[in-house]
């Protein structure tokens, strides 16, 4: 009981004194995002460079203005969350689920993304700006004013292809890749 009361209080009174002990300046970004993250589903008006999420679970989450720069997902469930106004710039995104999705104004610019799933997502006003989407299904997926603009589409799975099943393209623009 005495060491354990000694260790708080002297882990209250070292931060009220300005005392901070950090080990790794990675692990301490990861520890300050699960602060960010605890006790919330929605993250809004962020901005997060050179980060992991691999095998993250964002299932049910909710996020407003967020950008995603040289960021890497690899496993990472995004299942049945809402995205308005998010950009994901140069990030690499592998067999992520991003399955019952609502995706609203956002880019994917200059990204890759690899054998992920936006099976029964609805993506309104999307811009997939050189970005690469191979293996990547959209299998009964609705696509509502979206633009691919000098992207690889190439062995992606479409709601109109010949193994998929429904789905729409709604005045969706596609943009030939030189």
């Amino acid at each position: 009981m005495f060491t354990n009361t000694f260790i708080l209080f002297f882990l209250i009174s070292s931060s009220l004194f300005g005392y901070v002990f950090e080990t790794n300046p990675i692990n301490n970004k990861i520890d300050q995002f699960k602060k960010q993250l605890l006790g919330t589903r929605t993250i809004s008006n962020k901005i997060f460079r050179d980060q992991v999420f691999n095998k993250k679970d964002f299932k049910n989450y909710k996020f407003e203005n967020v950008e995603f720069i040289h960021c890497n997902f690899n496993a990472t469930n995004f299942r049945n969350s809402k995205f308005n106004k998010v950009v994901f710039k140069n990030c690499t995104i592998y067999n992520s689920d991003f399955r019952l999705t609502l995706i609203k104004f956002s880019k994917f610019i200059k990204s890759e993304i690899k054998f992920s799933y936006f099976n029964n997502a609805k993506l309104h006003f999307i811009d997939f700006i050189y970005s690469k989407l191979p293996g990547t299904s959209f299998v009964q997926a609705t696509l509502h004013n979206c633009r691919f603009i000098k992207s690889d589409l190439s062995s992606a799975i479409w709601p109109n292809g010949k193994k998929c099943m429904k789905g729409s393209f709604e005045k969706c623009i596609f943009v030939q890749k030189r």
